[in-house]
Order: structure tokens, then sequence, then C-alpha cells
């Protein structure tokens, strides 16, 4: 799955583009900020994440891992989490993808 975007990417935007592939997990309660996926240009990593996401039961910290891919080695942003009730957990550094 990653190396079928990366590839189809680097034929678009040229040979020469790098591709950074990151992943980090999240845990909170209540409501998921849907919008954070957009700011940090994200997704859920499985199909478990993306029901942990959406289920809510009142005070259940739950976990959701998300992956981006893009061409900047960058990281979760932290704080904008904490602000919606959620801390990042884990932040594995970027890995460029061949």
């Amino acid at each position: 799955m990653v190396s079928g975007y990366a590839k189809q990417t680097k034929l678009v935007e040229g040979e020469n583009m790098k591709l950074y592939y990151h992943r980090f997990t999240v845990e909170g309660s209540g409501h998921f900020p849907h919008d954070m996926l957009r700011y940090d240009g994200c997704w859920p990593s499985t199909s478990e994440d993306v029901v942990s996401m959406d289920f809510e039961e009142d005070g259940m910290r739950r976990r959701v891992t998300l992956t981006t891919i893009g061409h900047k080695d960058r990281t979760a942003t932290v704080a904008r989490w904490q602000s919606f009730g959620w801390n990042v957990i884990h932040n594995e550094k970027g890995r460029e993808v061949s």
C-alpha cells in the first residue's frame, strides 16, 4: 500500500522527490477531533483505528494510530492534539519511503 502510493506520487511529481512515512498514536476520551486528520495530513492506520476513533463510551480512553506520507519529515502537532484533550503517546520518527 505505501509503496504503491509512493511510486504513483513520484511519477506525477518527479523522480527526485523524497517521501516520508510517519506513524503516531494518540490517546484520549470523548469526541475524537476529526479536523486533526486534515491539520496533520494523516489518516487512521487500520480499520480498528477507524472504529476506535468513532466509538465513544463515557470516560473510556482509547488509542488511535495514525499515518501520514508526505514530502516533509514532520511529526504530529503535539500541543494542538493536547488542546483537544488528546495526547500523542507515541511519535515515531519519519522514515524515507523508496
